[in-house]
């Protein structure tokens, strides 16, 4: 572009005195930039006419006059502009838009001996080349040749465009905002979300911490919460509250399969005002390693139709406010390794003689107390025995239809005691009536037939004291008999 060529621009801004940008040679010329310098932020341009115009500012480069702002883009070498001379120092005014050697559009090309050639039908240039052929009126698009785009669409829409699923969309429509990433990366100041899909393999990464000191310090991250979902977590789920140490203090954990894995460090409450239900179809473990307290307002029922074990290592202590039941359809084993001690008070303002504080009834079977027996592992050093006491009521043995009392006793001697006092002390031993029965007789069929003998015949009736001491010894023969050795009797 040139005065001769465009008549009346050199008289343009020739009346103005001292004005910069006016020059009897003010012209346009189309060049090609051949070099670019992104530090600073300048490029060299040759034009069409070989005309070399070095360190020009790059096409559109503006800077804020009240700060550091501006905007910047940085062109190709290659990139066609238009450069403007004549005012001052030369300048790029625009990018310079060429028609296409790549066309996309048929309906632009025809066929020569089946070789597609630039030629249009219509004499039509094309400036589309790669760039989308769908936009209206009021569009605006900033595209690269990686496909990457962001652009203004008239209606109301803004659009980040990196790949189809790496994009981010403002929409006016309902104040939508959509974010898509097959990989995700959500950076703030408390921490950080990460959508990972490596290999077809998924992961949920969530990470913050609330202490900039001492959590959140760049490169020495030590999150205090943790979230993972696939990936490395444990399990399906995996979710963590840590130390400064980076160890969990509370730790869930959620398998494919529904499992859950609850860990706590420190102390947990739990305050519930409504209902908890619990159906559990499966196992329940529950390990406490301290004190486990629990307070029931209530009534408490419990329904176990299987076994049910409880094992103590130190103490039991149950208390009772009323009643107790305890129903046994089969055996019941009591055992006691050292003491064991039962304790009924009875009714003591309404309790009247013949009352029974404990009452046991014993059906199909007898009740049977073994003491002291070496099979037992009785260690035999408390000489275990049986005391039966009362201070002001009867002892009664009864046995009714067709039972007998029996004391039956291994040891020969002196080994039942009835009417002993305190201590085991009876003075008098029991008689075996049958025994004693015969002694008695045969004295007194001695007394009757007994007579003293002489050269003349009978003397006369025996003298007793001297039928005793002549046959007491025979006598004295049938009297230990009587004597019980195992029952003794006192006054």
């Amino acid at each position: 572009m040139s005065y001769e060529n465009n008549p009346g621009l050199e008289d343009l801004n020739r009346d103005e005195p001292g004005n910069p940008f006016s020059s009897p040679r003010q012209y346009t010329t189309r060049g090609q930039i051949y070099a670019v310098n992104s530090r600073t932020l300048t490029c060299d341009v040759m034009s069409e006419r070989g005309q070399r115009f070095l360190g020009l500012a790059l096409p559109y480069l503006a800077h804020d006059p009240e700060g550091g702002g501006g905007s910047v883009r940085i062109p190709r070498v290659g990139q066609p502009v238009i450069v403007q001379c004549g005012h001052g120092n030369e300048y790029i005014t625009q990018i310079y838009a060429e028609p296409s050697s790549i066309v996309t559009d048929p309906d632009l090309t025809f066929q020569i001996d089946g070789v597609a050639s630039f030629a249009p039908r219509k004499s039509v240039s094309n400036y589309r080349g790669y760039l989308p052929d769908d936009l209206l009126p009021g569009d605006w698009l900033e595209i690269g040749n990686q496909g990457q785009y962001f652009t203004l669409l008239d209606g109301g829409a803004a659009i980040l465009h990196a790949t189809p699923f790496a994009q981010a969309r403002a929409l006016q429509h309902d104040d939508t905002f959509q974010v898509m990433g097959r990989n995700l990366d959500i950076f703030t100041g408390f921490g950080n979300i990460k959508f990972e899909d490596q290999d077809g393999k998924k992961a949920v990464i969530f990470e913050g911490g609330t202490d900039q000191w001492s959590e959140l310090e760049p490169g020495k991250e030590n999150w205090s919460i943790r979230g993972l979902i696939g990936g490395d977590a444990e399990g399906l789920i995996d979710f963590r509250v840590q130390d400064k140490r980076g160890q969990p203090v509370v730790k869930s954990v959620i398998e494919a399969d529904g499992s859950t894995r609850n860990e706590y460090s420190g102390s947990r409450l739990l305050t519930i005002d409504g209902n908890v239900d619990e159906s559990i179809d499966g196992h329940r473990v529950v390990e406490v390693g301290g004190l486990d307290a629990l307070t029931v307002h209530g009534d408490q029922g419990i329904v176990v139709e299987g076994s049910q074990s409880t094992d103590v290592s130190q103490a039991l202590s149950t208390i009772v406010g009323q009643d107790r039941t305890d129903m046994v359809n089969r055996d019941w084993n009591l055992s006691a390794g050292r003491f064991m001690r039962l304790t009924a008070g009875g009714d003591p303002l309404l309790g009247k003689p013949g009352d029974a504080a404990v009452d046991w009834t014993i059906t199909n079977g007898s009740l049977v107390i073994d003491i002291g027996n070496p099979a037992a592992l009785d260690a035999q050093k408390s000489l275990s025995g049986f005391n039966l006491k009362t201070y002001l009521g009867n002892i009664v043995l009864e046995s009714l239809i067709k039972g007998s009392i029996q004391l039956n006793t291994v040891n020969p001697i002196d080994s039942i005691i009835l009417g002993g006092t305190i201590g085991g002390v009876a003075p008098f031993h029991a008689v075996l009536w049958e025994t004693f029965y015969a002694l008695i007789n045969a004295i007194g069929d001695y007394l009757d037939y007994h007579n003293h003998t002489g050269p003349m015949g009978p003397t006369g009736p025996a003298q007793l004291a001297g039928a005793l001491k002549t046959y007491r010894s025979t006598i004295s023969r049938m009297l230990e008999p009587t004597k019980s050795k195992k029952v003794k009797i006192g006054v």
